[in-house]
Formats: structure tokens, sequence, C-alpha cells
């Protein structure tokens, strides 16, 4: 069972340093605190009949944030790219996608050691970076990919309609992953693309579906069609 800071201050109806959570059947709780670019660890208690009514000391500390930037081979912003923090040694992983100018940002970091990814889990385009964090900031040192395609992606039916939602997933035989969805115009982009085969699967809302083989290069303004049926 958790209760945070705001359930508590909500009960006791003031701002004192202390708090009371009072009328709490007996059993295993955990213990935190969260205020606005503040938090506390996790502190496991264990109520008793012979330790109804623990003192717990809870310590804030700072959260910040780290950014940085991506570029594609040859210095151009890489947009859109996923990339991904984790805690070391282990963690929830938080995922964030860069801005056009090549730009991320994750907010409320805590101090500690962390891992950062840039491209799919399941197929990172660079080797993972590991850093230390200590509040308020950190910027991380630029990070540039290796050539790599973006590829339009297209879907419809038999009779030329385009589809809409239509959900396309793939990976390439030398490494990178696809997993988009097609908007209203029937379009979806896929960047950062390793140049390979891909073999692609793609299935719409009505239960139309199609595989397709697709060989991505490093060659400007590549498309690919998808017929569902």
């Amino acid at each position: 069972r958790s209760r945070g800071l705001g359930d508590v201050y909500k009960r006791q109806g003031d701002d004192s340093a202390e708090f009371v959570v009072e009328d709490l059947p007996l059993g295993g709780y955990d213990v935190w605190i969260e205020a606005e670019g503040l938090r506390s660890k996790r502190h496991a208690v264990l109520l008793t009949r012979g330790s109804s009514s623990p003192y717990m000391i809870l310590q804030l500390s700072r959260m910040g944030f780290i950014d940085g930037y991506v570029v594609r081979d040859g210095g151009a912003p890489a947009e859109d790219l996923l990339v991904g923090l984790e805690p070391i040694p282990a963690g929830v992983r938080r995922e964030a996608r860069t801005r056009p100018d090549g730009s991320y940002r994750f907010d409320n970091v805590e101090d500690g050691e962390y891992r950062l990814h840039f491209g799919p889990a399941a197929s990172p385009l660079v080797p993972a970076r590991d850093l230390y964090f200590r509040a308020p900031s950190l910027r991380f040192p630029e990070i540039t990919l290796p050539a790599t395609a973006d590829l339009l992606i297209h879907s419809q039916d038999a009779s030329g309609a385009m589809l809409a939602d239509v959900t396309v997933s793939g990976f390439g035989a030398q490494g990178g992953r696809i997993e988009v969805t097609t908007g209203a115009d029937g379009k979806a982009w896929a960047r950062h693309l390793l140049p390979g085969l891909y073999r692609l699967r793609a299935s719409a809302p009505d239960g139309r579906r199609t595989r397709e083989s697709f060989e991505v290069t490093l060659e400007d303004g590549q498309e690919c069609w998808l017929i569902l049926r």
C-alpha cells in the first residue's frame, strides 16, 4: 500500500514539516514524498502490533533535467529519434523523441547513474552511453548517428483507396526496426533506418493485412506502397 505527500497534506490540512497518517490497517507500506522539483526515496515500513507507530525521517533531494542533441551522418539534425533513459542498475525506462532541431530532454530526473539509448530498444543505432547525473542539469555530448535513411510508407486497399490507422512493423536484416501507424492520408514516415532488406507486416483495424519485403538504401525519397486485402 502507498500514500503520497499530497494525500497526507489533504488529511492534515496544514503545511507542517511533520505529518501523521492515522487509522491505517496493520501491514506493509511504501512511504515517500513528492513535491515540485523534489522527491524522496521510497522507504518500506511494516506496521505490526508491536510497532504500530513508527517514526520515519524522509530526506528530499532536488530533481533536474538531462538534455542533448543528436545529428545524422553529415551533420543534419536527427528529428523524431527515440531516446531512452534507464536508471542503473535497474529501473523504469523513460523515453522521449528528438525535436526538429535534434534536441531531446528528460525532466524530473533524480541524482544517480543512468544509461542513454538511441533508437529502438531492440535495435539501437549506437552503443548505449552511461552517465552520472547530479541536479540541477546535465548537457550530454552530441551524438552522431551512422548513415541511415527515411522511408515514406503508403497503405491502401485493393481499389487504391488510402487506409488510415494501419499498423506497420518490421525488422531489417542488418539491424533496424520499423514501428509506425499511418495517418488519415494513409501515410507514415519510418525514420533513421539502417540500409538493408526489411520484412514488413501491416494490419488495418478492419482485419485486412499484408506482408511485404522492401530494400532500404541510403538514397533520398524512398517510398513503399503496401496493399492490404
